[in-house]
């Protein structure tokens, strides 16, 4: 092969090996071009065989290239990364290929001319592909939109105040990620209240396989709630939806207990006989009873049922649904998931998750349900996580505080929220949660200032365990 042939194809190499050499997610090649080695990687050979198996001329080894040419010693695998690198799509490169470099190819190598040029179709498309990734692996495509002065300084601002921990995922990358005040990497968190965020995922993959329907009337399977049934009140109770309890409409009161004392009682049972105070979509109520009448539906739905003492029993467990169909997909899982006395999962406030974790779960909601490229749960059900709005308030979507304007929808008087007065003087002169932040922000809020928020639009997941409750100062140094 004639030197300047040679010189040429080691350029597209390098151009290659520029463009998409760090990711490695189409061809290993690094070990690809590892020519001092002698080796090829699997990957590839495996590349190399279905370029040379579309035609049925004998293939034969190409002969020993002359000295000096550094990565094109061991032949054809740094000939087939050099051929990927007309995949940046520079205009005089392929016409240089077809007309020039691979006539010289075929002659070097010994290779038809169709088998070069139909391994270069096919690998073509393959070079941007972005695949490959294992399972759990955040997508490598660092293109922070936020400056990296505005993640310190809002890291360093919330880990001033007492945070333990600030993960930041953009774009699928980790962008940020800091400890302090005891936080550590390996360490679960009790994320409290933010465990709700997980009820959406929970009822959004219940449908999805036939199980429920969210406009269905939780009495439809609640027996307690039914008319004669053992805790009926009104028909209120008999009127709530399961859409209601997603969105804490429901009308039921924060009787009983709450926090961990809910995991010394019978959970599914408190939030059966739990008062209603209003009919169903007027009022905003939060309650761990939503929660765990959710959780209660979710097993009875799925083979539970009432004993003979009108206690709920058996049923698939929702912890154990989500670990199989969601989290293990995400490469993630709860460092302890807290039960009630009776063994029900608590779905009001029982997760721990490590700060990275929690912030991947940030990034499949703001992917709707997809991860890596697969579609775990219905894009279009994930969406009404953060796009639904009840007759009760503007400001909560299923199992989500939002970040929208709150209009007319608070009242004060009426409705019972864990936001600081700040944030609830806000609502009721019709503004939103941070005023800094964008209108599509969502965010899971646990006690202790267990936050969890999310913006689809920016592609942004952001977990922060402990510190101020000021989300307008935090959250005013990212997007000011």
């Amino acid at each position: 092969m004639p030197p300047k042939w040679r010189i040429g194809g080691l350029v597209m190499a390098l151009l290659f090996r520029l463009v998409w050499g760090a990711g490695g997610n189409c061809i290993e090649l690094n070990n690809t071009l590892s020519a001092s080695a002698g080796m090829t990687s699997p990957t590839a050979r495996r590349i190399e065989d279905n370029a040379m198996n579309s035609s049925t001329a004998p293939i034969q080894k190409s002969a020993p290239i002359a000295r000096g040419y550094g990565e094109f010693k061991t032949g054809r695998p740094a000939v087939l990364a050099a051929m990927l690198g007309i995949g940046p799509g520079l205009s005089p490169v392929p016409f240089y290929t077809i007309g020039m470099l691979a006539p010289e190819l075929a002659k070097a190598l010994q290779w038809p001319f169709a088998s070069i040029m139909g391994g270069l179709l096919l690998l073509t498309p393959l070079a941007g592909c972005g695949g490959g990734s294992q399972t759990g692996a955040l997508p490598p495509t660092p293109t922070p939109g936020i400056s990296a002065a505005k993640l310190d300084a809002a890291a360093t601002y919330m880990l001033d105040s007492g945070a333990r921990a600030v993960v930041v995922i953009e774009n699928g990358v980790v962008v940020l990620e800091r400890y302090a005040n005891g936080g550590a990497a390996t360490r679960g968190e009790a994320l409290a209240s933010g465990t709700k965020s997980f009820s959406c995922a929970l009822m959004v993959g219940a449908e999805a396989e036939g199980s429920l329907s969210i406009d269905e009337l939780a009495s439809s399977v609640v027996v307690p709630w039914r008319a004669g049934g053992s805790a009926p009140q009104s028909t209120d109770k008999q009127q709530i939806r399961i859409r209601d309890l997603l969105s804490v409409s429901s009308g039921l009161l924060n009787s009983g207990v709450a926090g961990s004392a809910l995991n010394t009682v019978d959970s599914y049972a408190q939030a059966f006989i739990a008062t209603s105070a209003y009919a169903p979509n007027v009022a905003t109520i939060y309650t761990p009873n939503n929660a765990q009448a959710l959780s209660a539906i979710f097993s009875l739905k799925r083979g539970g049922s009432f004993d003979a003492a009108g206690v709920a029993r058996s049923g698939q467990d929702g912890i154990a649904y989500l670990q199989t169909k969601v989290f293990t997909p995400l490469g993630v899982a709860p460092t302890e998931w807290a039960r009630d006395a009776n063994g029900n999962a608590n779905f009001a406030g029982g997760a721990s998750f490590t700060a990275r974790d929690w912030a991947k779960f940030g990034q499949f909601s703001y992917q709707y349900g997809a991860w890596n490229g697969v579609q775990i749960l219905p894009a279009a059900a994930m969406r009404r996580c953060f796009e639904y709005r009840s007759g009760a308030s503007a400001s909560y979507g299923f199992g989500w505080w939002l970040n929208r304007p709150a209009g007319t929808s608070y009242v004060a008087t009426r409705d019972s929220t864990p936001w600081t007065a700040a944030v609830e003087t806000r609502w009721t002169n019709g503004g939103k949660i941070a005023p800094s932040a964008p209108d599509d922000l969502a965010i899971a809020f646990g006690a202790g200032n267990r936050k969890l928020y999310i913006s689809p639009s920016l592609k942004l997941s952001i977990a922060v365990i402990a510190g101020t409750n000021d989300d307008e100062a935090f959250l005013s140094r990212l997007f000011n």
